[in-house]
C-alpha cells in the first residue's frame, strides 16, 4: 500500500543475479523475435542452437554465434527497440 511490496521479494535479495540473468535473456529474446519475423526458420535454428551451447559457452559468444547483439554495446537497445516500435506502430 505504500510502495514497499517488493521489499517481500525476497530473491531480491538473495539473489540479485536473477534479475540481471532475466533482462539480458529478455533483450536477446527480442532480438531473436524479431529475427523471426523475417526469416522464422532460421531463427528457429539459431535457438535451438542457442538451447544446445547455452550453459557451455560465455554468454556473449552464444549471443555471437548466433548473429545477435550484445545488450553491453552502444546502441544495441536502439537496435532491438526500433524493429518492435515499428511492428507495434508506435513512433520513437
Amino acid at each position: 500500500e505504500k510502495g514497499c511490496y517488493w521489499y517481500r521479494q525476497l530473491h531480491i535479495f538473495t539473489d540479485p543475479f536473477y534479475y540481471i540473468d532475466y533482462a539480458l535473456a529478455s533483450f536477446a529474446a527480442l532480438e531473436l523475435y524479431e529475427k523471426s519475423l523475417q526469416d522464422r526458420p532460421q531463427a528457429w535454428k539459431s535457438y535451438i542452437k542457442i538451447c544446445q551451447t547455452g550453459g557451455k559457452l560465455p554468454f556473449r559468444t552464444v549471443l555471437s554465434e548466433n548473429g545477435l547483439s550484445a545488450p553491453f554495446e552502444k546502441d544495441a537497445f536502439k537496435k532491438i527497440i526500433q524493429p518492435l516500435y515499428k511492428e507495434l506502430n508506435l513512433d520513437i
